[in-house]
């Protein structure tokens, strides 16, 4: 059996609008921390970003 991360990213917070793709820690968009979890993690054979902006694709780590 294969077990899949989906990791679902919103740019439209109301507070923080693309707080996701945005430098958060040492110039790192926040989102790169749960995919780096992910893609560290032994249990998981793949990694899937889902997010209905287009913008997000370029901040996609490579990998599972």
């Amino acid at each position: 059996m294969k077990t899949v991360a989906l990791i679902p990213i919103k740019l439209g917070s109301k507070r923080v609008p693309g707080k996701n793709i945005k430098p958060f820690f040492d110039g790192t968009p926040l989102m790169h921390f749960i995919q780096r979890a992910c893609l560290d993690a032994k249990t998981i054979d793949e990694v899937d970003v889902y997010c209905s902006d287009e913008a997000v694709q370029e901040y996609i780590l490579p990998g599972r």
